[in-house]
């Protein structure tokens, strides 16, 4: 996605992440996240301790956290900028749907106009 935004001109910031537990029965929670990510070929997600996780911001009561290094924000606008232009070039059009199968809303699909 980074290397897009760079690419395309799309402003963005790897700013990171913490997704946390706040109590130990979320814990295995976090571990199934790790997992996947890990499946999905995330490879710097890692498991930290609450006082790591506090070094970072202060403020937060945890009792365990998954960092992700990697993750960011981005221009939602600039970006959907960048593939308009690049769906008109292949003439190819973008709707919104409310729910796609999978059960997410909000999505998105591409339809080939001939």
């Amino acid at each position: 996605m980074y290397s897009y935004c760079e690419a395309h001109g799309v402003p963005y910031k790897r700013a990171g992440k913490l997704i946390v537990a706040t109590q130990s029965q979320q814990v295995p929670v976090l571990e199934k996240l790790a997992k996947v990510g890990k499946d999905n070929g995330v490879t710097d997600l890692r498991l930290i301790e609450a006082s790591e996780a506090q070094e970072m911001e202060p403020q937060l009561q945890c009792v365990k956290a998954l960092w992700s290094p990697s993750s960011g924000i981005l221009d939602s606008h600039s970006f959907m900028l960048a593939l308009q232009v690049i769906t008109n070039f292949l003439s190819l059009s973008l709707s919104q749907i409310s729910q796609s199968p999978l059960g997410f809303f909000g999505a998105w699909i591409c339809i080939v106009t001939v």
